[in-house]
């Protein structure tokens, strides 16, 4: 399990949150996480997304936060990594 701390501004007050994680070489979506909530931390407020490790292999990512409120759906953040060396499973 790989879990990523996602920080938002304060003022941000979206009533939930959703994650899409996609495949840059292909643009694939591999995971959506929908109904994630923002904790306080301090002047911040994190999002934490759980990503199963055997859905991830040598690949660059690209990982979207979507803020959920009554009126739709919005693009928060986006976010970028890269898996390098095999993940044990």
């Amino acid at each position: 399990l790989v879990r990523i701390t996602l920080r938002v501004e304060q003022s941000d007050r979206h009533n939930s949150y959703q994650a899409v994680l996609s495949q840059v070489d292909s643009g694939q979506e591999i995971l959506r996480s929908n109904g994630l909530v923002a904790r306080p931390d301090g002047a911040f407020r994190d999002v934490v997304v759980e990503i199963p490790a055997s859905i991830l292999s040598e690949n660059d990512y690209v990982l979207t936060l979507n803020g959920v409120s009554p009126g739709g759906v919005e693009a928060v953040e986006t976010y970028s990594f890269q898996v390098v060396g095999a993940l044990r499973r």
